[in-house]
């Protein structure tokens, strides 16, 4: 199944996927190369309509800035996704294809001598201060975190509870909401940035809206949420991962539904191969998917008002007129579809 990759993103440096959206700051560019903000999102949708409800993205991004939609994802899976970003390079390619090794993970990816083969020390080279906060890629942890460190960069940093690494010093967990803790992290890059008296390239990769794994969970375990390995509804047994929402967000669009598209929940099998075997779900399960699916948009308003954030951070330090901010996702999300559980298949 092809899965859109929501990118609001730059084809002057790489190409990238949900459909991509650039937006560069109004008013006269300067003589000066221009700063880089890449905010990468972690499982957003496109197909559901995930950026209609995000106000500063649309107001900010999309309708200021161009919208690449016809971006695809070729390996729907968040860890091959990231290093085919990073890269430039597909997954065939990279011999990244997992999410742990043998078949992929961090390890994989510095054991193919990738480390100084993605973006950063690219941009190292080309004369730029580079910076990433947030979320690397897949097994990259307390164990491995400089074995060795991720090249090409002057600074690095479960929803709930998050561990962040900065620089040399080693992993910390740290009290507060992740995507909160992080866009503060991000503004402070950009205040060392602005004032570096170099161009700068910030990549800022918050974990929503992915399902939560937090509480012993291991992403690659199941990544389908609300479903067992076999693909069935795990609602009887009471369980779930839905994402979880700053405080703030969490009684926003009660009423909001998965779309009701054709091919969501049909009547008749629909898709190919094993697809076409998957039964219909039950109301229960409707029921939940679109409780996940609110969990969802709730959890990217915080990814909303870190968009926000970073605009007025870069316009206090006058760098807005001379700064690319790309937003875009690792791969795309279905929900219902096909008779599909919440994934990525």
């Amino acid at each position: 199944m092809a899965v859109f990759r929501l990118i609001i993103a730059l084809t002057l440096f790489w190409t990238c996927v949900l459909g991509q959206v650039i937006h560069v700051g109004s008013g006269h560019r300067r003589a000066t190369k221009p700063n880089v903000v890449f905010i990468l999102t972690d499982d957003q949708d496109k197909e559901m309509d995930s950026l209609q409800y995000m106000q500063t993205v649309r107001s900010e991004l999309i309708e200021k800035g161009t919208l690449f939609d016809h971006h695809y994802c070729t390996v729907a899976l968040c860890c091959p996704s990231r290093v085919n970003l990073l890269t430039g390079r597909m997954a065939h390619n990279t011999k990244v294809t997992g999410l742990k090794l043998p078949f992929g993970g961090y390890d994989k990816f510095t054991s193919q001598i990738l480390n100084d083969k993605w973006i950063a020390p690219w941009m190292q080279k080309a004369g730029y201060k580079t910076y990433y906060t947030g979320k690397f890629m897949n097994d990259h942890s307390q164990k491995n975190w400089n074995k060795p460190r991720p090249g090409g960069l002057d600074g690095t940093y479960n929803y709930l509870q998050p561990w962040f690494q900065k620089n040399n010093n080693p992993p910390r967990m740290e009290e507060g909401y992740a995507t909160d803790l992080l866009a503060e992290k991000s503004y402070e890059f950009i205040d060392e940035g602005a004032k570096s008296g170099k161009p700068f390239f910030i990549m800022i990769a918050p974990v929503a809206p992915h399902s939560n794994l937090a509480g012993g969970g291991k992403e690659g375990d199941s990544e389908d949420a609300g479903c067992d390995d076999n693909g069935l509804s795990t609602l009887s047994r009471g369980e779930g991962n839905a994402p979880i929402s700053a405080e703030r967000h969490k009684s926003l669009f009660p009423n909001v539904r998965v779309p009701r598209t054709d091919n969501f929940n049909p009547s008749r099998p629909s898709g190919a191969s094993w697809i076409r075997n998957l039964p219909r779900q039950s109301v229960e399960n409707v029921e939940y998917n679109d409780l996940y699916y609110r969990r969802r948009l709730q959890a990217l308003q915080a990814v909303d008002d870190l968009v926000k954030g970073t605009i007025q951070r870069l316009k206090q330090n006058g760098v807005l007129d001379n700064t690319y901010i790309i937003y875009s996702t690792d791969n795309g999300f279905h929900i219902g579809q096909h008779r599909l559980q919440p994934g990525k298949h």
